[in-house]
């Protein structure tokens, strides 16, 4: 099977996606402060030969006295 990935931002501080037609792409975390927090939202789109679906994925950036995380959700 030919899997094929396709991430695009959709809402949030822009990123600049590195590898964005793979499984696990990467980008640079916005900076944030020690109470703030910023939510990146993605359209994923993954096909191959049978079809294709795509799902929604948010990421929440959060700083507290460490260097920055991030808390994925995928929503179907």
């Amino acid at each position: 099977t030919n899997i094929k990935y396709k991430w695009v931002q959709t809402s949030g501080d822009p990123v600049t996606l590195i590898l964005s037609g793979t499984a696990h792409p990467i980008f640079y975390s916005p900076s944030v402060g020690y109470t703030q927090s910023k939510v990146l939202e993605f359209k994923l789109t993954v096909s191959n030969q049978y079809g294709k679906d795509t799902s929604t994925v948010k990421i929440t950036v959060t700083l507290g006295n460490q260097i920055p995380t991030a808390k994925i959700n995928v929503i179907p």
